[in-house]
């Protein structure tokens, strides 16, 4: 008996800026269950993997005489997946917009100039949160993969996200009373002040901001070192973690800064 041979059509990839090491975004793709039935149906296999998913097709299969079936049948416009992740900082590492609970919608719409490029990118729109387990919605027009099947075997999507930029601020407490404190860096950013704030803990610190957004990042290659008494005093200061996140209203407008504090 022979065995039926099951070759690759489909492939998304999710690219997310902030993973720039070994480390794959932790987000799951999961076909709708109006998609699920679909695949069931024409007998269609998903591998998946994370931040990845390929669909197969038996190999005797002509997917596009399939799929121009199915929409001359209008039984189903897209193939719709869901983006799930169990990563509760997502929204902080993650550029959407501030202070809002949106969700992405990635659609093949419009993308079909990028035919003759290996793989399709797929731009981000937002829309308000209707389900907060779910961070985007995928979605393949059935007219557009039909026609990049007529002239590739494969069709290949890749979902864009790009890191969240935030203001880093770092909260000094010298104990020691050194002079002329400043930040410095091997990135080229600077640093104002320092200038002293009062903290709710009673604490009265130096506060340094950056002047300039900062992407998050996974792991920086570059160093950040504070100086004091004419010396650098402190190399290698510590980078904010996403969890610190915080939103201030700067002029009824919405900005991201992410926080450090430092003992001397």
């Amino acid at each position: 008996m022979s065995q039926t041979k099951y070759e690759p059509f489909l492939t998304i990839e999710i690219d997310h800026a902030y993973f720039n090491g070994e480390n794959q975004a932790p987000i799951s793709i999961l076909p709708t269950n109006n998609t699920t039935h679909f695949f069931s149906r024409y007998g269609l296999v998903m591998k998946q993997e994370q931040g990845t998913i390929v669909l197969f097709a038996s190999s005797t299969v002509p997917l596009v005489g399939l799929f121009e079936k199915v929409v001359q049948d209008a039984e189903i416009n897209s193939l719709d997946f869901e983006m799930r992740t169990e990563d509760v900082f997502y929204r902080n590492y993650t550029d959407l917009p501030v202070g809002s609970n949106v969700s992405s919608i990635y659609s093949s719409a419009g993308t079909l100039d990028q035919i003759e490029q290996e793989s399709i990118e797929l731009l981000p729109e937002f829309e308000g949160v209707q389900d907060f387990d779910v961070i985007g919605i995928i979605q393949i027009e059935v007219k557009d993969l039909i026609k990049i099947l007529e002239t590739k075997k494969i069709a290949k999507f890749i979902s864009k996200m790009e890191a969240r930029s935030t203001f880093w601020q770092y909260n000094v407490f010298n104990l020691n009373t050194l002079n002329g404190l400043a930040i410095v860096s091997d990135s080229g950013i600077r640093f104002s002040g320092p200038t002293e704030v009062l903290f709710s803990n009673g604490w009265r610190g130096l506060q340094f901001a950056s002047m300039e957004l900062i992407p998050c990042r996974e792991f920086y290659s570059n160093s950040f070192g504070l100086v004091g008494n004419g010396s650098l005093i402190m190399k290698g200061l510590p980078i904010p973690s996403v969890e610190t996140m915080e939103i201030s209203l700067i002029d009824a407008v919405p900005i991201a800064y992410s926080s450090v504090f430092v003992y001397l």
